[in-house]
């Protein structure tokens, strides 16, 4: 009897465990529970981290074990899949500085120091620097201006008050490309002019701050920085990123007579130049589709076949979506960057749905066809980030995007950045809003240009799909036309390669060119 009761007792203790063991049990990727991971466990945890309500197992979506679901554990999902990586049953961690110091001084002592009258770049480099610590060692460095009391520890950036800075300025005068990275004592200085002063944070985090990113924990003493006044040049390193910035309508008129019509009439307080005529390597860019030369010139490129050949390298016609000429579906430039593991973005100030932003997303045969199209970009799982309609600021989309994808992040990545109202306004040649539309490009402009050299393996691009509104080089900002034209386009550009967007090119070259430094010799061919 006894050994019957025993029995029972055992089997169900042993029912009773079942229902708790399978309930623990999954497959860390496997988001939807179906046993595999797939384009499908992407596309949901995309909706899941959208706010669209779906059913997931968080335990499983929690890829890196960091106790969060973001595009991160994506990231890891989509490289699983292309079997970049392996996904166990164990989280993936990031690289981890778990004692970082400055000749032996712990670095969350320090603070980060910038002119009280400091400017957006000093700014942007601060931030960056503070960014940069704070993914490495989960340390936040207050940033404060050059009126606060002086502490012992501080980074220095741009030419504050304080005597190390002081010295430091009167002992050099830097060049346009030039920029200073030194320690004075336990302070570390960083100057340059205007968005140079990133190029000292790149210095500092590229070549000092090293880790191993296949430790999970580990100390980082830096003992070896510069202690001279001695300036360096600013040298790009492989373009591992690409950021391409497209001014939707934006002629070489757009960026000099509005800006001498707002000298003038001051319509927007903060936009004073185009600060990627800045950057050192300018050139223009032909615009004309299949369907422009065809016509004999008469008819102009519209946004979806000028969006085509920037993101696929090839000429097309007017209203095909990374189609060619014969409705050839053809690869584009943000798809090889996937095809080598590289996170993505596609941001713009249009509809998502918008032409420039599907060239980069989809192929189809008609722009216009917008519902179809929302369809096609809802089945993209292999982008990091996508946003459309962005209607108040550029800037704080354009910071957001760049710290997703690069942060923890070797593989590189490739961001597409387009201000489409240029050419809305310009059609409706309301020089105003114009303005507007240019300003705010040129903050996100701004922006992009300290992160490119504060990382110095990236290439920014700045250029147009062609040009709008036939605007005149006048200080009037008169428009000719409300219709596109056949215009040449400005391009500037900074980072590996940049040398080669300047003269005049044709717009196919672009995308080509970026393929070409990733070594994919034969893109748009």
């Amino acid at each position: 009897m006894k050994r019957i009761i025993s029995l029972i007792l055992c089997l169900v203790m042993l029912f009773a465990l079942i229902p708790a063991s399978n309930a623990a049990r999954y497959r860390l990727g496997d988001v939807n529970g179906d046993g595999k991971i797939t384009a499908k466990d992407v596309l949901l945890l995309r909706k899941y981290l959208a706010g669209i309500t779906v059913e997931i197992s968080t335990a499983a979506s929690d890829v890196n074990g960091d106790g969060n679901v973001s595009m991160a554990d994506i990231l890891l999902i989509r490289q699983h899949i292309a079997r970049i990586i392996t996904i166990n049953n164990y989280p993936i961690c990031d690289s981890y500085i778990e004692n970082l110091k400055i000749s032996g001084i712990d670095i969350a002592n320090y603070s980060i120091v910038i002119p009280e009258d400091h400017d957006v770049f000093t700014q942007y480099a601060a931030e960056l620097l503070q960014d940069y610590i704070k993914d490495k060692s989960d340390i936040t460095l207050a940033i404060v201006t050059d009126d606060t009391t002086e502490t012992a520890y501080e980074f220095l950036l741009g030419e504050t008050n304080r005597v190390q800075s002081q010295n430091a300025a009167n002992a050099v005068t830097l060049a346009d490309n030039e920029y200073l990275l030194k320690e004075d004592g336990p302070k570390v200085v960083m100057q340059g002019e205007s968005y140079m002063i990133g190029a000292g944070v790149g210095k500092f985090t590229y070549d000092y701050i090293t880790y191993d990113p296949q430790l999970t924990s580990q100390t980082c003493d830096i003992t070896d920085l510069p202690t001279e006044n001695e300036p360096e040049a600013y040298v790009p390193r492989s373009a591992n990123n690409v950021i391409f910035m497209i001014g939707d309508g934006m002629g070489q008129n757009h960026i000099t007579s509005p800006l001498a019509y707002n000298l003038r009439d001051n319509v927007e307080p903060d936009y004073t130049e185009f600060s990627a005529t800045r950057l050192p390597h300018h050139g223009l860019v032909t615009t004309n589709s299949v369907t422009t030369n065809q016509s004999g010139g008469t008819t102009p490129t519209d946004s979806a076949a000028a969006g085509t050949a920037l993101a696929c390298g090839y000429k097309t016609i007017n209203h095909y979506v990374g189609l060619g000429p014969v409705k050839n579906r053809i690869q584009d430039i943000r798809e090889v960057a996937v095809n080598l593991g590289k996170r993505n973005a596609i941001m713009s100030t249009e509809l998502q749905a918008g032409a420039t932003p599907a060239c980069f997303l989809v192929h189809y045969i008609e722009r216009e066809h917008l519902d179809t199209i929302r369809e096609l970009e809802d089945a993209v799982t292999n982008c990091d980030y996508i946003k459309g309609d962005i209607e108040e600021d550029l800037l704080p989309e354009t910071k957001y995007a760049l710290d997703l994808l690069s942060t923890n992040n070797d593989a590189g990545f490739f961001a597409m950045i387009e201000e489409a109202r240029i050419d809305t306004y310009s059609h409706n040649n309301d020089r105003n809003n114009v303005l507007h539309a240019m300003s705010r490009f040129n903050k996100a402009i701004q922006y992009a240009m300290v992160f490119a050299v504060s990382h110095p393996d990236t290439l920014l691009i700045v250029t147009a799909d062609h040009e709008t509104g036939g605007l005149t080089d006048r200080t009037g900002c008169i428009f000719t036309t409300k219709s596109h034209t056949t215009a040449n386009v400005p391009i500037y550009s900074i980072g590996a390669w940049s040398e080669h967007f300047t003269g005049t090119i044709d717009n196919i070259k672009i995308p080509k060119i970026i393929a070409a430094g990733w070594g994919i010799n034969n893109f748009g061919a």
